[in-house]
């Protein structure tokens, strides 16, 4: 004899072959599921306020009353008062949150304002405001301010702030990380997920 003629080699390839697309599944599955958990869990401390723990600086009394911090006392004096609960930094932005995984790249996943469901408005948004960016201002916002100013009731706490000075030539919106301290305060919680959730996907177990 010349060779070892071992038989049987084709099954054991396609066996091989099923348990590798078994794994690529089981992968494939825990990573979205923890894809969709930490997506939840950014939309929820984006409505808190604090991404990863981290509390965002507090609005500015300009930015407090459009987002209808006390809604009805700028009207008028003696107008009936109706108080809205102060809503925190990019609390909108929240609605926007996705998680994405890119076709052909199983174990690749984002979370945050990513993927082709997410709007490029929203894309450029959270990426100016997690920069910071300053606007100039220019004299129709001068006067659209003056305006406003002056349809408060003299009363208002906030009136004072719509009369802007003279030297006031732009408005500075401070940086607001999010995606940086939301992944330093769960990235190893995430891979423990992983982790388990492939394990038990693997042995069999819905996840």
């Amino acid at each position: 004899m010349l060779s070892v003629e071992i038989r049987g080699m084709k099954a054991l390839a396609r066996a091989v072959s099923s348990f590798q697309k078994q794994e690529r599944k089981a992968l494939n599955v825990a990573v979205r599921v923890e894809g969709f958990r930490l997506m939840k869990r950014l939309k929820r401390e984006l409505r808190q306020g604090r991404p990863g723990g981290r509390p965002f600086s507090k609005l500015r009394r300009i930015s407090g009353y459009y987002e209808g911090k006390r809604l009805q006392e700028e009207i008028a004096p003696g107008a009936k008062k109706v108080y809205r609960r102060n809503r925190k930094a990019l609390v909108r932005a929240a609605t926007a949150v996705r998680y994405f995984i890119p076709k052909k790249k199983e174990t690749e996943m984002h979370v945050g304002w990513t993927g082709p469901a997410v709007s490029k408005s929203w894309k450029r948004i959270m990426k100016l405001q997690q920069e910071g960016f300053s606007a100039p201002v220019t004299d129709e916002i001068r006067r659209e301010f003056v305006r406003r100013g002056a349809a408060m009731a003299k009363r208002s706490l906030n009136r004072r702030y719509f009369f802007l000075r003279k030297t006031t030539t732009r408005f500075r919106t401070p940086a607001r990380p999010v995606i940086d301290p939301f992944w330093r305060a769960h990235r190893e919680e995430a891979w423990r997920n992983i982790r388990n959730n492939y394990r038990r996907k693997l042995s069999g177990e819905r996840i």
